[in-house]
């Protein structure tokens, strides 16, 4: 599942930076960490997951070879899953990562709540290096979030390192921490490749390491990932 928002640290989506900024959570994406990869060229893919503490339906589309733009709308799940967010991405990678065995990539994007009123704006560093011939890959990411709330602006370090892991074909395990200031977090879980190349369904489990911080929780998730269209 190539996660189309960095945010995709892109965001303060982690449930213990609700304590450093007091409004509600949105990361647009199921694992915290994202990629340096893009889906795949001239097409789209749409990411959807329920968790418990945010749910999102996200579409992303693959311009080219190097640029990918996301738009998506998020569900506060706690609240009776009512729409409580909207989100825009652009995605800029360096080159593929599965043919070079590593790659940059560059992302930002914005928050915005069902006023249409900024929440946060982000920058995210993602590296990516393949570490096995069976394709199992390490990310980083460094970046930064702008929070906004009643007309101040609050400013954050995101970071954080992530694996993916490759037990078959069909089977990958995902872990990560991840941080926000000196705020942590993990989360671990596995990705099933039903279909693989088009259908990937994953399934994690999270949270903060301070007493209390339960983000982001449990999370249910999906991805459609056609061939190249046009």
């Amino acid at each position: 599942m190539k996660n189309t928002f960095a945010n995709r640290f892109y965001t303060a989506v982690i449930i213990f930076t609700a304590a450093l900024t007091r409004i509600p959570e949105a990361s647009a994406q199921q694992m915290v960490i994202d990629d340096a990869a893009i889906t795949t060229q001239r097409s789209f893919q749409l990411e959807a997951w329920y968790g418990s503490h945010e749910s999102w339906i996200v579409p992303a589309v693959g311009i080219n070879s190097w640029l990918e733009l996301s738009a998506g709308t998020g569900f506060d799940s706690i609240e009776d899953n009512d729409f409580s967010y909207w989100t825009l991405v652009v995605k800029i990678v360096s080159h593929d990562l599965y043919s070079s065995d590593y790659a940059f990539s560059f992302v930002a994007g914005t928050i915005f709540d069902t006023d249409s009123e900024l929440m946060r704006a982000y920058a995210n560093l993602p590296f990516s290096i393949i570490i096995s011939s069976n394709g199992s890959v390490i990310h980083t990411n460094f970046g930064g979030v702008m929070i906004s709330r009643e007309g101040n602006n609050n400013y954050s370090i995101t970071y954080g390192l992530r694996g993916d892991f490759v037990m078959h074909e069909n089977i990958i395990i995902l872990s990560e921490i991840f941080a926000v200031n000196r705020n942590f977090g993990f989360q671990a879980g596995f990705r099933l490749s039903p279909i693989p190349g088009f259908l990937s369904i994953d399934l994690t489990w999270g949270r903060g390491f301070k007493p209390g911080d339960s983000y982001p929780g449990f999370n249910i998730g999906f991805a459609l990932t056609p061939a190249s269209l046009w």
